[in-house]
């Protein structure tokens, strides 16, 4: 097949496939939203070739570089001494803002400057690696100066490296756990002159919070052997990398966000798979993403799907590869995903660069930086999580001169909706701000720790690992983990306490798991305990490794979980009751049970009229409490239940933040005329809706919050809907969705009005939430819009809504 302009569909012949395929899907009214992106032309920006070595200026002026306007601002601010955060798109050219500085600072140096470049992902170091290994060589740099260090390194290399090499490749767990030995890295330290971190939009919530603190780590180990390192990031389009690289660090950063890259013109459809009245629900978006992903591959379009799981991205691979099997794509379509072997994901790559795969359906792996080229079609199937990661995927295409097609296949989750039915909102761009936090007692406990194993810690080094360290070490001296010598902390173990902390979770109690077999057993994981009490309670379906396992018995005192490999034809779900408590602070920071409502301050205060309560919002710490109730044995065929059974486990208990919405008098009133389970149902639906758009403003996935709604809260006498960060200690997502609360109630209201669902207990789409403790039970979509619409004084819409009075209720 002759594909036109380098194997890219030409403007004429990709239009009529698109044509075609519209018309094929008219009765279905899939395609909701189609729109063109124009082109974007390239902006050049020479720089002083006379600020850079010799023989780096020669080799850049013999291979006809040109820079973009974004690397020329980001390489003459890093030759000017400056920390620099680069913020732009896809395919843009990231690494050479970075590479050419690191390059000339080793020729400059006469190869002694040494740098650190660190990816949160292996595949992206090895495809670093190969490509700076080739402008060594064009250098004449010996390729000895160059290593990956990691898990994988062997140990002779790993020695070689750490005193030879002057760009060591490695990532954050690895540097996490290297910081403990760091006199071995005593030759590479004492020369280091940047720290570069790629990808740092991943380093948001628990995982960012832990590698800021990791980063505090790293400066005060290399400040102690004489240096302060400039430091450079590289980040997708987030709404806030000036601020994310600063709050990593401490320190103060360049922002460079001007894109000169270019990008050929781009078809962006939204699609949203057609509804069935019969079954009150849409068709699967797998299965629209799979005939679209089909019908691409059949009119010779490269392209690129992204799933959102492992599983789901072999089963397209595996049903294209069964449509197209005696065609003259077979063998031409392939999944990827992480969990290959590095060498089949280096083949597939390279395979993909040079066309000889024709489709291929992949997790979020190959959203970051690695080079595959230049596809015609990306399909993005199911909202990913962030509007970030969405144009990081639709980035993959568009990069040559011809024109491309993105499809966005929503899937039934309320925020899929919500973008699907508002094209407005998704073509703005508006990139979600990543959120970190250097106060949570819990992570700050642990690199503290980790801090002083490495070295020493004086009182006035405390500050620089945020405020509240100094409160966390003085629970640490009381423990005796710590001892005082003078103005200075030791560590009081002799273990190695990097070992015990994660850097993508928060420190808690961990149970393992084993499977039992004819008295042998085998070690499989380990889990925290709400996910042991959640899912691998006795008599609960575990799936590991695609393998099924029914629970045998759980140790609460040994924290041993015991499995049995099974074969079954259902899946447990368990049922729960959550409590939330507001807390106030005493003088001494103890923290205790708010007993009156006026020791609480609002965070928010909106009058709503003469005579009407206002609307209040708090902000704050409070105790999450919750407690096991049963579990119901579903059928996988049909999800009806088969049988319940009671749990007898012991309430869990954690310190957290938490914003809480209070209903007004008026509103209580008026709801309770029409029966509690109205009330109830309604401010049960809005805490779904609230948490599932969620993500819309805030960087993190809707499993990061966690919520409860009371019809009368015994503090504020009051219905109180809470909602809360899902980690101990809260990493700040709540904070900053305070400030947009009255926002996220508004696109609530839009969800539960555009969805079709005709049922009052409404579906995934609007109020339905997956993973509900009480079984989405009760649910009122009709009681949550004239909640909302009370809340915010708008004008009622529909007839069934009964007006509210207007005073004497306060």
């Amino acid at each position: 097949m002759v594909m036109e302009n380098n194997h890219i569909p030409g403007e004429n012949r990709l239009k009529a496939i698109l044509k075609k395929k519209k018309q094929s899907d008219k009765a279905k009214v899939s395609l909701l939203h189609e729109r063109a992106l124009p082109a974007k032309e390239s902006k050049f920006l020479e720089i002083n070739m006379d600020r850079l070595h010799p023989k780096l200026s020669s080799y850049l002026e013999s291979v006809g570089f040109n820079f973009w306007t974004h690397q020329s601002d980001a390489i003459e601010n890093i030759l000017d001494g400056r920390n620099v955060v680069i913020s732009t798109s896809t395919a843009s050219g990231k690494t050479m803002c970075y590479l050419i500085p690191i390059l000339n600072s080793i020729l400059e140096s006469g190869l002694v400057n040494t740098t650190f470049l660190v990816y949160p992902l292996k595949a992206l170091a090895q495809d670093q690696f190969q490509k700076i290994r080739r402008i060594f060589a064009a250098l004449d740099i010996p390729q000895r100066y160059i290593g990956v260090y990691d898990a994988d390194t062997a140990i002779d290399d790993k020695r070689r490296i750490r005193n030879e090499c002057k760009i060591v490749i490695t990532n954050p767990y690895g540097l996490h756990m290297y910081l403990g030995n760091h006199r071995l890295w005593k030759k590479f330290l004492e020369h280091v002159h940047y720290i570069v971190f790629d990808e740092v939009h991943v380093y948001t919530g628990v995982f960012g919070s832990n590698v800021a603190l990791l980063m505090r780590r790293i400066k005060r180990i290399a400040n102690a052997y004489g240096k302060n390192p400039q430091w450079i990031f590289c980040s997708a389009t987030i709404g806030n990398p000036r601020e994310l690289a600063e709050k990593l660090t401490g320190l103060p950063f360049i922002l460079v966000d001007d894109d000169g890259s270019n990008t050929s013109e781009k078809y962006f459809w939204l699609w949203n798979p057609a509804y069935n009245k019969e079954t009150d629900q849409r068709i699967s978006y797998h299965h629209d993403s799979r005939e679209l992903f089909q019908y691409f591959i059949q009119h010779g379009l490269q392209t690129l799907m992204f799933t959102q799981s492992r599983k789901m991205a072999e089963l397209q691979a595996k049903w294209a590869i069964n449509y197209f099997r005696g065609t003259r794509h077979e063998g031409r379509i392939m999944p990827y995903r992480a969990g290959y072997p590095a060498r089949t994901r280096r083949k597939l790559e390279k395979q993909l660069r040079e066309r000889s795969l024709i489709g291929i359906s992949a997790t979020s792996a190959l959203e970051l930086g690695i080079d595959i080229g230049s596809l015609d079609a990306v399909i993005i199937s199911g909202f990913p999580g962030s509007m970030m990661s969405l144009w990081q995927q639709a980035g993959r295409c568009g990069r040559g001169k011809g024109k491309s097609i993105v499809v966005f296949c929503a899937g039934s989750d309320a925020l899929d909706q919500y973008y699907i039915n508002h094209p407005q909102m998704f073509f703005k761009k508006n990139h979600e701000s990543a959120i970190i936090s250097l106060e949570n007692p819990y992570i700050l406990r642990g690199h503290l720790a980790c801090a002083v194993k490495e070295r020493p810690i004086g009182d006035s080094e405390l500050l620089f690992f945020g405020p509240r360290a100094h409160p966390v070490m003085r629970d640490m001296l009381a423990e005796g983990i710590i001892h005082r010598i003078g103005n200075k902390f030791f560590y009081a173990k002799d273990d190695f306490p990097a070992e015990k902390i994660p850097l993508n979770a928060i420190p808690t109690e961990s149970y393992q798991v084993f499977q039992v077999d004819r008295q042998r057993r085998r070690y499989l994981t380990s889990e925290t305990e709400d996910r042991v009490f959640s899912t691998l309670h006795e008599g609960a379906i575990f799936l590991f490794m695609a393998e099924t396992f029914k629970v045998i018995s759980l140790d609460l005192d040994e924290k041993v979980v015991s499995l049995k490999r099974e074969e079954v034809n259902y899946y447990t779900e368990p049922y729960y009751d959550t409590s939330v408590i507001p807390l106030v602070e005493r003088d001494n920071g103890e923290k205790v049970p708010a007993r009156r409502r006026s020791s609480l301050v609002p965070a928010l205060v909106r009058e709503r009229g003469e005579g009407l309560e206002p609307l209040e919002i708090h902000y704050g710490n409070v105790t999450v409490e919750k407690r096991y109730t049963k579990y119901v044995e579903k059928k996988i065929s049909d999800g009806s239940t088969m049988s319940q059974h009671p749990l007898h486990l012991p309430r869990t208990k954690f310190n957290t933040k938490g914003v809480f919405i209070i209903i007004p008098n008026d509103i209580h009133v008026a709801l309770l005329e029409q029966g509690s389970k109205k009330l109830g149902g309604g401010i049960h639906a809005i805490e779904h809706g609230i948490i599932a758009l969620f993500p819309q403003h805030v960087f993190c996935s809707r499993w990061d919050v966690g919520g409860v709604s009371i019809t009368l809260d015994p503090l504020f006498n009051r219905p109180v809907i809470y909602l809360y960060d899902s980690f101990p200690g809260g990493i700040g997502l709540v904070e900053k969705a305070k400030d947009v609360m009255l926002s996220l109630l508004g696109d609530t209201l839009e969800i539960i009005k555009s969805c079709t669902c005709q049922a009052d207990t409404g579906c995934p789409s609007c109020v339905q939430s997956p993973k509900c403790g009480n079984g989405n039970d009760p649910i009122s979509k009709s009681s949550a819009e004239t909640i909302i619409e009370m809340l915010l004084q708008l004008e009622y819409t529909s007839p069934r809504y009964f007006k509210p009075r207007p005073s004497g209720h306060r």
